[in-house]
């Protein structure tokens, strides 16, 4: 699991006792951290995620991967690439569409390549088909804050708002924090996602 990877990490810095943020399925994946050494760690951010099961959304694992698999894009253009994202992204700062561009290769001829491929971001996928973070929150004894973003598509919203109230109840020290926005909020707002993680640990969340 991605949590027992980091932990090495952790050792390293000693009792520097850092933030571990993830945003969408990496900050799931870090919330299992803080239930194995609480002491380790000052906060866990959970940008977009952190209660993500899509096992409670998907009838079965082939549902999930036909609904969330990424689009195939290698040997596409970049000006294409490019001109989508911009497009889909027109409010973004050119900060956040240059680090939505990176995650490709950009090939000698002009087309790019998925840094993560097409098989690892399915392998991925599985692996948080098979994570349930929901049984694990009991034991997460670290301050997690939970930034979950309503993206104005009301099913989804409805069942984010229930799942992030379930976490709430179950996490032992837990807060959330609603943006309007995109999933990527982080690439969006920077700025004001920086200022909330800045103002809940002058408030004394984060010890």
């Amino acid at each position: 699991p991605v949590a027992d990877a980091a932990r090495p990490g952790l050792a390293v810095l000693g009792s520097a006792r850092p933030f571990v943020a993830g945003q969408s399925w990496g900050g799931t994946a870090f919330l299992g951290l803080p239930a194995g050494h609480p002491e380790a760690i000052r906060g866990t951010p959970c940008i977009a995620g952190g209660w993500l099961e899509p096992s409670r959304v998907f009838p079965g694992w082939e549902a999930c991967r036909r609904a969330l698999a990424p689009p195939h894009l290698v040997g596409r253009p970049l000006a294409d690439i490019e001109g989508h994202v911009r497009a889909a992204h027109r409010d973004w700062p050119e900060a956040g569409i240059r680090g939505a561009l990176a995650n490709f290769e950009v090939r000698a001829d002009g087309t790019v390549a998925p840094w993560l491929t097409f098989d690892r971001h399915i392998a991925v996928l599985h692996g948080l088909w098979d994570h349930h973070p929901s049984a694990r929150y009991p034991a997460v004894h670290a301050p997690v804050l939970l930034v979950p973003v309503d993206g104005h598509d009301h099913e989804q919203t409805a069942r984010k708002r229930r799942d992030v109230e379930a976490a709430l109840a179950a996490l032992p020290n837990a807060r959330s924090v609603w943006f309007e926005g995109d999933h990527d909020i982080h690439a969006q707002r920077p700025d004001e996602l920086a200022d909330v993680m800045r103002q809940t640990t002058i408030n004394g969340f984060f010890r």
